[in-house]
């Protein structure tokens, strides 16, 4: 049996394509169902072992990559395997999470490598054009990457940003994360059934070999292009600018001094790890919230609850941190059941009624009018388009329109996904929302 994966791509593309491959599209090749997993494994090795090459080289360079770019087999089957492996990480935030680091990983290598006429053609791909004398980039300062933005390595003047030529890279590594990042979660949307049995056959002969590497992951130390920073000293701040509804609602429940039940901690302890919360702050940050509850003894803390915490963040158990849950998964009766009383977890444009989720909104800064509003897009009471939100796909489900709507209301002018998904995916563009430059002090550069 053979799988038949199609592209249409013009000429310039391809060219690309070959040496700094961007794998916008699915390859047009022709491969036997059983090399696929020989492909697959063959990539995550790969991808293992560049991480570790690049770890042991610190701030030097890591290993040469030996790549033919020449072959037209050889490019057919380094994109398949990238594909492969989209499938295969879909689904797992953690693998998602261990995939774009790789993968981002691997693109700045071959930049290293690659000649310039190649790196011009990727960066023109992505719709830039560099200056040819000096290898720098203009752009608006919204398109920067946060990393450059947040160690200032560019020039600003009246909002148009100059990036290095050494910098460049950074560029075409934060378009490639993001383009990767949707098409990840637009796949996690689809159902596994839909897949081949033949490449769903793959998917789980692959996985065993996943979970290995995914154990001695570390998720804190990979780079990433938006941190969080979430602190001690940041949290109330980013509690009422930034959390998503259901952080807010969980943090909220608990500060009326009530602890959270199982499936509300298993909930927001991984939130809390993912957007940054060192781990003897996060201790030092549920000792306080779970002694709110009078019921609760210390020595039940230190018995029983600081275990969990140090858990989640894989200092204890087997070693592997805790990964917050999707949209999907905190709407899924069967991971979150309907909220009892002295309850709080799931997501709270369900977990609520109408007075409970607007008293919610408008304790976090909406007001009471758009508060109403959003509870009733939960409800299905309201067209979308008449508050200005814009067409959505048929997948995405009502709470998560309203989640959207709050968003939107929250972060005037912010551009606004299909859907957000994922809380930590609301949380971090909060915070490139709220960490933009200020035009007047551009203005003034």
């Amino acid at each position: 049996m053979q799988l038949y994966l199609e592209e249409e791509e013009d000429d310039e593309q391809a060219c690309a394509s070959r040496s700094l491959p961007l794998y916008h599209q699915p390859p047009q090749a022709v491969i036997e169902a059983t090399a696929l997993e020989d492909l697959g494994r063959a990539r995550l090795f790969h991808l293992q072992a560049l991480q570790k090459s690049a770890a042991s080289a610190g701030s030097g360079d890591s290993d040469p990559l030996n790549e033919d770019w020449s072959n037209d087999e050889y490019c057919d089957r380094d994109a398949v395997s990238h594909f492969v492996a989209r499938v295969l990480c879909c689904g797992d935030t953690a693998a998602r999470s261990w995939l774009l680091a790789a993968e981002e990983a691997l693109l700045q290598q071959r930049w290293k490598q690659a000649p310039w006429p190649s790196r011009l053609r990727a960066l023109r791909n992505v719709g830039f054009e560099p200056c040819a004398e000096q290898g720098t980039l203009t752009m608006h300062f919204s398109q920067l990457p946060p990393v450059l933005l947040a160690e200032r390595r560019c020039r600003l003047v009246r909002g148009i940003a100059t990036v290095n030529a050494e910098d460049v890279v950074h560029v075409l590594a934060h378009h490639f994360r993001q383009h990767l990042q949707a098409m990840l979660l637009q796949a996690a949307a689809c159902s596994p059934a839909s897949l081949h049995p033949a490449l769903r056959s793959t998917m789980d002969a692959l996985r065993p070999s996943l979970e290995k590497i995914l154990v001695g992951f570390d998720s804190s130390t990979r780079p990433i292009d938006e941190p969080v920073g979430l602190c001690l000293a940041n949290f109330d701040q980013l509690l009422r600018e930034s959390f998503p509804p259901c952080m807010q609602y969980l943090v909220d429940f608990q500060r009326q001094g009530k602890h959270l039940k199982h499936h509300g901690r298993m909930q927001l302890r991984p939130l809390l790890r993912e957007a940054g919360l060192p781990l003897p702050e996060a201790l030092r940050w549920w000792r306080r919230e779970f002694l709110r509850d009078p019921n609760v003894r210390e020595e039940d803390f230190n018995t029983e609850h600081a275990y969990h915490v140090q858990h989640a963040y894989g200092t204890l158990g087997k070693g592997k941190p805790a990964y917050a849950w999707s949209c999907r998964k905190a709407l899924d009766p069967k991971v979150f059941p309907a909220v009892a009383a002295k309850q709080a977890h799931g997501c709270p444009f369900r977990s609520l009624e109408g007075p409970a989720l607007e008293r919610l909104l408008v304790d976090f800064a909406l007001s009471p009018a758009s508060a109403a509003s959003a509870a009733s897009l939960a409800r299905g009471k309201v067209d979308p388009s008449s508050l200005g939100l814009p067409p959505f796909p048929t997948e995405v489900r009502q709470e998560e329109k309203a989640c959207l709507f709050v968003f939107a209301e929250r972060h005037p002018g912010a551009e606004l996904p299909d859907a957000l998904g994922h809380p930590m995916e609301f949380l971090r563009r909060s915070r490139r929302y709220f960490n933009k430059p200020d035009e007047a002090m551009q203005d003034s550069s």
